[in-house]
C-alpha cells in the first residue's frame, strides 16, 4: 500500500519520498480474491478534518507530531521547502514526519471540499527510518 512521506533532514528541510506499508493477502470471503491488510500501525487518536469549498493556503509550517493522514475527498497540493510539490487526492495517504524545520505548505486544489482523517502515530513506533 503506497503513502507519501514528508520528512526533515538535519538541516530542517523538507522533502518527499514514495514509500509502501507491506501488505499480506487476507482471504475474507470465499470465492473472491483476497484483500490485502498492513500490520497494526499504533496511533492515539484519530481527528477528522475538513474546508470548505473555496481557495486556501496554508503557509509554511512543520507537522505538529509524527501522523498519518487520509485525504477522504477533494484533495491538496503540498510544497516542501526543496521546492517539489506534489498532489493528494482522496485515497491517498501521507506519512508527515518534517516534525522540525520549515517544514511545507499546502493549498486547495480547484476549490473543492477537502475532508481528512488525521492520526496521529504512537511515538517509538519507527514505521520508517
Amino acid at each position: 500500500m503506497k503513502y507519501l512521506r514528508v520528512y526533515a533532514d538535519d538541516e530542517g528541510n523538507s522533502h518527499f519520498e514514495d514509500g509502501e506499508f507491506e501488505t499480506n493477502p487476507v482471504d475474507l470471503v470465499e470465492g473472491f480474491p483476497p484483500a490485502s491488510f498492513t500490520g497494526a500501525i499504533p496511533v492515539s487518536e484519530v481527528q477528522m478534518f475538513r474546508l470548505e469549498p473555496g481557495d486556501w493556503i496554508d503557509d509554511w509550517h512543520p507537522a505538529p507530531r509524527r501522523q498519518i493522514a487520509i485525504i477522504l475527498s477533494g484533495g491538496i497540493e503540498m510544497e516542501s521547502s526543496d521546492g517539489k510539490v506534489r498532489r493528494l487526492l482522496a485515497g491517498d495517504i501521507l506519512l508527515a514526519e518534517d516534525t522540525h524545520g520549515e517544514g511545507h505548505r499546502n493549498r486547495s486544489i480547484d476549490g473543492q471540499k477537502l475532508v481528512v482523517a488525521w492520526m496521529p502515530l504512537v511515538e517509538d513506533r519507527g514505521e520508517s527510518s
